[in-house]
């Protein structure tokens, strides 16, 4: 395992929890404030408009939303 890597760490910090039995009264939210947009707009894609945000948590329900 890459310790340095932040899915390392969340994974680490998830399996502690779990095993303290936390997992469920905790919310992990990991997201950028740098995006793209999908789309190319014939030059690129466009900053700032889209970014990946992660929920992670014992109670969450797990899914892929799109907007």
């Amino acid at each position: 395992m890459n310790n340095n890597t932040l899915w390392s760490i969340v994974l680490a910090l998830c399996n502690d929890l779990k095993q303290a039995s936390l997992l469920p009264y905790v919310t992990i939210v990991v997201f950028s404030e740098f995006g793209r947009k999908v789309k190319d707009n014939g030059k690129g894609t466009d900053y700032g408009t889209a970014a990946p945000m992660f929920i992670i948590g014992g109670n969450t329900k797990g899914s892929i939303y799109r907007f």
